[in-house]
């Protein structure tokens, strides 16, 4: 969660033109830490709100924050947790609207604490759930599914063209088939430093 605070921290950050800085409330972040200013830079911008007695994951309302709170970072983030974040750190910089509860994924009702945001998400074509119908949305996030949801975040799509015509200029993992993995070209557009040009089709790329 730490980790997933640091990538929420550094593009709000760079948004903003601003450094990074915040002191954390919750009661397990230590100021010894390297975490510590990324999660309290969050908590200024309301992107993240921690673990209580009367919530779970990142459900907590203002109103309902206790004087004694926890953030768990060593702990693994969720799928329903990571896309709240984004669909916060999102709504920072873009208006986010209220969206009817979403009846596609079987296992997500109308009292899920992350519905509105899984709502939000599926709507402005995020994510997508699992072949039978379910988002499964405690379970951990993997680092696909992460680089994905960050690239719709903000707007940046691979420019597949240009990476078949360059694979061997681009970084590249050897446990990656770019053209058979269903995240593969996302990853190689976040894994790849380059110069974009942004239009309504997408981004092409020009370096």
């Amino acid at each position: 969660r730490a980790e997933a605070a640091a990538i929420f921290a550094r593009l709000i950050a760079e948004a903003k033109g601003e450094t990074v800085s915040g002191k954390s409330s919750f009661a397990d972040v230590s100021s010894k830490e390297w975490y510590s200013s990324y999660i309290g830079y969050l908590e200024k911008y309301n992107v993240i709100n921690g673990y209580n007695a009367g919530c779970m994951g990142e459900q907590c309302s203002e109103a309902e924050r206790p004087a004694t709170r926890t953030f768990k970072p060593d702990a693994s983030v969720t799928r329903a947790e990571f896309v709240s974040m984004a669909v916060r750190y999102y709504g920072l910089f873009n208006e986010v609207k209220n969206v009817a509860n979403t009846t596609k994924y079987t296992d997500v009702d109308s009292s899920y604490w992350a519905v509105k945001d899984i709502s939000y998400a599926k709507s402005i074509d995020w994510l997508n759930g699992y072949a039978d119908g379910t988002f499964k949305g405690d379970n951990n996030i993997t680092r696909a599914e992460v680089v994905t949801v960050v690239n719709r975040a903000t707007n940046r799509t691979a420019d597949k063209e240009y990476i078949n015509a360059n694979l061997t200029k681009l970084n590249q993992f050897t446990d990656l088939k770019t053209n058979t993995h269903w995240a593969g070209y996302d990853i190689l557009e976040a894994a790849n430093e380059h110069l974009g040009i942004v239009h309504a089709d997408g981004e092409t790329w020009v370096k």
